[in-house]
Protein backbone atom coordinates (compact mmCIF):
# COMPACT_ATOMS: atom_id res chain seq x y z
CA UNK A 1 0.00 0.00 0.00
CA UNK A 2 1.20 3.35 -0.88
CA UNK A 3 1.91 5.97 1.71
CA UNK A 4 -0.79 9.66 1.79
CA UNK A 5 2.19 11.57 0.47
CA UNK A 6 2.94 9.74 -2.38
CA UNK A 7 -0.59 9.95 -3.74
CA UNK A 8 -0.88 13.18 -3.19
CA UNK A 9 1.94 15.35 -4.24
CA UNK A 10 0.97 18.53 -1.86
CA UNK A 11 1.26 16.29 1.68
CA UNK A 12 5.08 15.46 0.33
CA UNK A 13 6.11 18.90 -0.03
CA UNK A 14 5.53 19.67 4.38
CA UNK A 15 6.53 17.24 7.39
CA UNK A 16 4.64 15.74 9.67
CA UNK A 17 4.91 19.09 12.05
CA UNK A 18 4.23 21.65 9.38
CA UNK A 19 0.91 22.92 7.93
CA UNK A 20 0.17 23.28 4.28
CA UNK A 21 -0.15 27.11 3.14
CA UNK A 22 -3.69 25.72 1.76
CA UNK A 23 -4.75 25.32 5.24
CA UNK A 24 -6.33 28.19 7.27
CA UNK A 25 -4.57 29.83 9.93
CA UNK A 26 -5.30 29.29 13.70
CA UNK A 27 -7.76 31.88 15.30
CA UNK A 28 -6.81 32.86 18.60
CA UNK A 29 -8.67 33.11 21.85
CA UNK A 30 -9.25 36.62 21.32
CA UNK A 31 -10.90 36.16 18.07
CA UNK A 32 -13.30 33.31 19.30
CA UNK A 33 -14.41 35.33 22.32
CA UNK A 34 -15.26 38.51 19.98
CA UNK A 35 -17.15 35.58 17.38
CA UNK A 36 -19.19 34.77 20.79
CA UNK A 37 -19.54 38.33 21.69
CA UNK A 38 -21.21 39.32 18.61
CA UNK A 39 -23.35 36.22 17.91
CA UNK A 40 -24.78 36.31 21.49
CA UNK A 41 -25.70 40.40 20.65
CA UNK A 42 -27.38 39.38 17.62
CA UNK A 43 -29.04 36.34 18.92
CA UNK A 44 -30.58 38.35 21.97
CA UNK A 45 -31.39 41.42 19.72
CA UNK A 46 -33.71 38.41 17.19
CA UNK A 47 -35.05 37.07 20.38
CA UNK A 48 -35.93 40.34 21.65
CA UNK A 49 -37.64 41.42 18.31
CA UNK A 50 -39.42 38.13 18.03
CA UNK A 51 -40.92 38.50 21.77
CA UNK A 52 -41.96 41.78 20.69
CA UNK A 53 -44.08 40.23 18.19
CA UNK A 54 -45.67 37.03 19.26
CA UNK A 55 -45.83 37.73 23.01
CA UNK A 56 -46.28 41.62 23.46
CA UNK A 57 -43.19 41.88 25.53
CA UNK A 58 -40.76 44.77 25.81
CA UNK A 59 -43.55 47.15 24.86
CA UNK A 60 -44.41 45.10 21.69
CA UNK A 61 -47.51 45.20 19.85
CA UNK A 62 -48.28 41.16 20.54
CA UNK A 63 -49.37 38.55 18.02
CA UNK A 64 -53.38 39.91 17.31
CA UNK A 65 -52.00 43.30 17.07
CA UNK A 66 -49.10 42.28 14.71
CA UNK A 67 -51.45 39.87 12.84
CA UNK A 68 -53.93 43.07 12.29
CA UNK A 69 -50.92 44.93 10.78
CA UNK A 70 -49.72 42.69 8.55
CA UNK A 71 -53.83 42.13 7.60
CA UNK A 72 -54.21 45.87 6.87
CA UNK A 73 -50.85 45.63 4.44
CA UNK A 74 -53.07 43.13 2.45
CA UNK A 75 -51.15 39.67 4.07
CA UNK A 76 -54.45 37.67 4.99
CA UNK A 77 -55.04 35.98 7.44
CA UNK A 78 -52.73 38.39 9.60
CA UNK A 79 -52.33 36.43 12.23
CA UNK A 80 -50.73 33.10 10.48
CA UNK A 81 -48.18 35.59 8.61
CA UNK A 82 -46.98 37.34 12.10
CA UNK A 83 -46.70 34.09 13.59
CA UNK A 84 -44.20 33.24 10.25
CA UNK A 85 -42.66 36.22 10.87
CA UNK A 86 -41.94 35.97 14.69
CA UNK A 87 -41.14 32.56 14.71
CA UNK A 88 -38.03 32.07 13.61
CA UNK A 89 -36.29 34.93 15.36
CA UNK A 90 -36.89 33.41 18.85
CA UNK A 91 -35.05 30.20 17.93
CA UNK A 92 -32.03 32.36 16.11
CA UNK A 93 -30.82 33.59 19.79
CA UNK A 94 -30.61 30.44 20.83
CA UNK A 95 -28.51 28.99 17.70
CA UNK A 96 -30.67 26.89 16.56
CA UNK A 97 -32.59 28.26 13.71
CA UNK A 98 -34.08 25.19 12.74
CA UNK A 99 -35.75 24.75 16.27
CA UNK A 100 -38.91 26.44 15.13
Amino acid sequence: MRSPSALNPLLSAWGPGERSPLASPPRSAAADVGLLLLRLTVGLLMAGHGSQKLFGLFGGPGLTETGKQLAAMGYRPGKVYAVIGGCPSCPAASGRPSAC
